[in-house]
């Protein structure tokens, strides 16, 4: 005997509706909190079935951070837990009625019938590899997304400070000039540098110290105390984030090892592209063609 266990996810508790493999509600409405008691209060719930943790499988919309918790929790006694796209559960309510209206109802009872009509719900498991490269992928894209807004910041700023610069070096992000930038960041303390100083800054030529002091001499920039601060404090938050996002590919790299899928072997396709590939999709049989 198999029973089908639908969850209606929120932010503080949520909802379960259990039906029997006729279609029979079994229970309905059994509310529980997201907390460790409500957690307990769940697992009691189930174990009154009597049943294998094997025959009892479990559903929930896939509705953002606010499941992962139980989804883990469930996963670690031993239920079998899918999670369907929330746009899959309100299709399946459409079709189950002819008003075809918005306020059709895709609570824990909708999820339960659905996982019940699902010949292939495995499909949609949740397994905590990918789980664990969705969270690492999309943490990696926001601080690539925060690092890029900064060096578009970084590059107003030196802008109005050395405007001549950028000409000069061609690349204002090579390491050199955030090196130059961080112990002089204005074209007066530039110019007022001891050449042999510059010159023990890495990959910093004497051919360009001697442009960029000249372009120093004849600026027409803004070097106020507060642009300079921002210059500097930008450059700081620019390698940090870089530093955090190298961190973030090592463990990305790790568990795609340990994946070992064939995806990275298309051309084009390296260990970032795959992973947030594999993270997003989760199974490819989700998809038609």
């Amino acid at each position: 005997m198999t029973l089908f266990v639908g969850i209606d996810v929120s932010k503080y508790k949520h909802d379960l509706a259990i039906l029997d493999e006729h279609g029979e509600i079994l229970s309905k409405h059994f509310r529980f909190a997201n907390t460790y008691q409500g957690f307990q209060k769940l697992k009691e719930h189930l174990e009154t079935l009597e049943l294998p943790t094997s025959e009892l499988r479990i559903a929930l919309e896939d509705t953002g951070h606010y499941a992962d918790n139980l989804i883990a929790f469930l996963q670690n006694i031993g239920y079998p837990t899918f999670t369907y796209n929330p746009l899959i559960i309100k299709e399946f309510v459409k079709s189950l009625t002819l008003r075809k209206s918005k306020t059709d109802k895709k609570d824990a009872l909708s999820i339960a019938r659905k996982l019940l009509a699902d010949p292939t719900p495995e499909r949609y498991t949740v397994e905590p590899q990918l789980q664990e490269l969705k969270e690492l992928t999309r943490y990696q894209n926001r601080l690539i997304h925060e690092r890029s807004k900064n060096k578009t910041l970084y590059v107003r700023t030196l802008d109005i400070v050395f405007p001549e610069f950028a000409k000069i070096v061609k690349n204002v992000h090579n390491q050199f000039v955030y090196d130059l930038l961080s112990k002089y960041p204005s074209p007066q303390k530039i110019k007022r540098a001891h050449f042999q100083s510059l010159l023990t800054i890495k990959r910093l030529t004497a051919d360009k110290i001697k442009q960029i002091q000249e372009a120093a001499h004849l600026t027409i920039g803004n070097s106020s105390l507060a642009l300079q601060l921002e210059l500097t404090q930008l450059i700081d938050m620019i390698r940090i984030q870089t530093i955090q996002i190298n961190k973030v590919q090592e463990q990305i790299n790790h568990l795609m090892t340990e994946i070992d899928s064939p995806i990275t072997s298309i051309t084009g396709i390296g260990q970032r592209l795959g992973a947030i590939i594999l993270a997003e999709i989760k199974n490819i049989h989700n998809f038609k063609t």
